[in-house]
């Protein structure tokens, strides 16, 4: 059965190369509703493929401007966000060479970031608003790295940034919506997978594409649960940070709830009590 899942596999990604990425290049440039379908029927052929199951609680708002801030466990994240609408992605500029996911990834109007160079962040925010402006949905890993499944790292504030950096450049918008979302691998073959389990799937540390690809092919169908959080909203003068915790926060929750973890330790108190305070405002340093 693996190497008929490998040659589906590969006649899929044959059939994008040759008519999926011309046809979307095309709908880009010339601005057809297409450009919208192509990458969303596409993740979904591969998430079929790779036998990921798709299963989303909750829906965020469908307003715009919106930055959708999510944990980070896998490449396939990637896929199964794009399995719900068209998004456009920032990710690390590593990913543009990478074959197949760079083609697709460009062909998404994904924002690329070398995180080796902070003084390319202003660059980038302003792109990110860009891509806001135009009414794309931009997702953003804010761990800034990939974790081990089961626990959510440290949310970066840098690009939340670009949400006040629009506000800036257009007067007309006085708000962003920040959606937090929950990314989940719970079951294989049907089984609640556990730590050791979510490990086994995350790809993270040294793990490089190919082997980590071969992994999921051999092994059963996996269930991946989105988890949509209360939305946020990031208004002029509020503080980035003080949004990135809040966001941090609510993915927390989601992703323990999902998993049958316990949450961190007062992280109940600490969002009500900061979804009830004011945002502070900007510092110039912020």
């Amino acid at each position: 059965m693996i190497i008929f899942r490998v040659v589906v596999l590969v006649l899929l990604l044959l059939g994008f190369f040759c008519f999926g990425a011309p046809l979307q290049f095309v709908a880009r440039r010339s601005g057809w509703r297409l450009a919208r379908v192509v990458p969303v029927f596409f993740s979904r052929c591969l998430c079929r493929a790779l036998r990921v199951q798709v299963r989303s609680r909750g829906a965020g708002p469908a307003q715009s401007p919106r930055l959708i801030v999510a944990n980070h466990v896998s490449w396939t994240d990637i896929l199964v966000l794009g399995t719900i609408e068209p998004l456009c992605f920032l990710a690390k500029s590593e990913v543009s060479g990478w074959p197949l996911f760079g083609t697709l990834a460009r062909l998404q109007n994904t924002v690329f970031v070398d995180r080796l160079r902070i003084r390319a962040i202003p660059a980038v925010n302003a792109e990110i608003a860009l891509r806001l402006h135009a009414g794309e949905p931009v997702v953003l890993f804010a761990e800034a790295t990939t974790s081990d499944g089961t626990r959510v790292k440290r949310f970066h504030s840098s690009h939340f940034a670009a949400a006040r950096d629009l506000m800036r450049k257009r007067r007309t918008c006085d708000r962003v919506l920040i959606q937090p979302v929950a990314l989940a691998y719970v079951r294989r073959n049907g089984l609640p997978l556990g730590r050791a389990g979510r490990a086994a799937l995350a790809w993270y540390g040294d793990m490089t594409l190919l082997p980590h690809l071969w992994t999921l092919l051999r092994g059963g169908p996996i269930d991946c649960e989105i988890i949509f959080a209360a939305p946020l909203i990031y208004e002029r003068g509020a503080n980035r940070k003080h949004v990135a915790r809040l966001a941090e926060l609510a993915v927390r929750q989601a992703n323990a709830a999902a998993i049958g973890a316990t949450a961190p330790s007062g992280i109940d108190h600490e969002l009500s009590s900061s979804r009830r305070v004011s945002i502070l405002l900007d510092a110039k340093t912020a």
